[in-house]
């Protein structure tokens, strides 16, 4: 479900961007968690030039092949891209690169599901309920591993401001769990829940799993404040 009147805006400019105060959530370095996560939401950018950030967790520049962290962007030529630190590589312009036939243009609204399934170094991209990449990697390797103090970022390529990666155009019904769905995923048709009932091409999700659950309140009023609508609560 995603609605430019009362989804999240960003105007790509310096500074138009979220960040997550508890730098628990989005984690996901197989030296802390290397277990499953889905990272989904709904996305309209305006543009992908030279690249739009989607989420990330890392600092600005870092690009350590063990400690770089990770992000999730919308490259120049509309492919979906998850890149970082993973197998002591530094993935960049390569990665987990949903591209092709698969990319996404301007101006139109795609739901993406970004996971990790069973353990690290299984990856798979979904647009709009497909499933469109799946990418096998070295397990023995270090995977999305950041630093300590790094925060999770939505609308950027780094927490600390990249400078080239902010994200212009809308993002709705964003959630972040810990545990995959496998299968192809039915597109949302009304408001993300923070719990879901296992079922065709889906896990069974529980509150606990849902780290971070923000989207509308509705479909007709606005707001300029930014609630985590899961169990936590956290300040964003």
């Amino acid at each position: 479900m995603a609605n430019t009147a009362t989804s999240m805006y960003f105007d790509g400019t310096d500074n138009c961007f979220l960040t997550v105060s508890d730098t628990t959530i989005g984690d996901f370095g197989d030296d802390v968690y290397p277990g499953p996560f889905c990272m989904e939401m709904w996305v309209n950018h305006s543009t992908h030039s030279p690249r739009a950030g989607l989420l990330s967790r890392r600092t600005a520049s870092q690009s350590s092949t063990t400690a770089g962290g990770w992000f999730l962007n919308v490259r120049d030529s509309g492919a979906i891209q998850l890149g970082g630190s993973f197998n002591g590589t530094w993935f960049d312009n390569t990665g987990i690169d949903c591209s092709g036939p698969y990319g996404t243009t301007t101006g139109k609204w795609y739901h993406l599901a970004v996971q990790r399934i069973g353990r690290p170094g299984v990856y798979t991209i979904h647009v709009n309920g497909i499933l469109k990449v799946t990418k096998y990697l070295d397990a023995s390797a270090n995977h999305m591993r950041g630093q300590d103090g790094d925060k999770l970022c939505i609308g950027n390529n780094s927490f600390s401001d990249e400078g080239t990666t902010e994200f212009n155009g809308y993002m709705d019904a964003l959630r972040v769990s810990k545990v995959a769905r496998y299968g192809n995923i039915d597109i949302p048709t009304t408001q993300l829940k923070t719990w879901q009932a296992a079922g065709r091409g889906q896990n069974a999700l529980l509150p606990h799993h849902t780290k971070l659950l923000i989207q509308a309140n509705s479909t007709t009023t606005t707001s300029s404040t930014i609630v985590d609508q899961s169990a936590f609560g956290h300040t964003v």
